[in-house]
């Protein structure tokens, strides 16, 4: 059964909406790597839920292929079960494929000179203001 759970989620490179079920899946094979550091995070089917529909949305950026090469990771760099945001890190490091994880890496570049950042504008204005007048 394992074997069938893993290839129902790594058939795909695009990102796609996950459903319910690759989430209950990816649930179902933490749970099975975890055991009860996974499961006990979620004492009621309430918790259980409203867990599955965060991941859900938030893995929603990001291929199957992607996430199945995470969970791999998972057994190599987390020894007790990953939270939502490591989890998401993981998927991210093959590809980035979605906004967010992009604006994530962007916000760890070394920022500019305030000087360098008015200088930036004032070309950008010029610019804009160009393009006006050629209208």
């Amino acid at each position: 059964m394992q074997k069938n759970l893993q290839h129902s989620y790594t058939q795909t490179k695009t990102p796609v909406h996950l459903s319910d079920k690759i989430i209950s899946q990816l649930f179902v094979r933490m749970g099975s790597m975890y055991g009860h550091l996974w499961t006990s995070r979620w004492p009621n089917q309430n918790t259980l839920t409203a867990a599955k529909s965060e991941w859900g949305n938030a893995l929603s950026c990001f291929s199957t292929d992607e996430m199945s090469t995470a969970f791999r990771l998972c057994l190599k760099r987390f020894p007790k079960a990953p939270s939502l945001p490591e989890f998401y890190l993981l998927c991210g490091e093959q590809k980035p494929s979605c906004a967010a994880h992009r604006m994530l890496e962007l916000s760890k570049q070394p920022q500019c000179s305030r000087e360098t950042a008015e200088k930036n504008i004032k070309k950008i204005r010029s610019m804009i203001a160009g393009a006006i007048n050629h209208e």
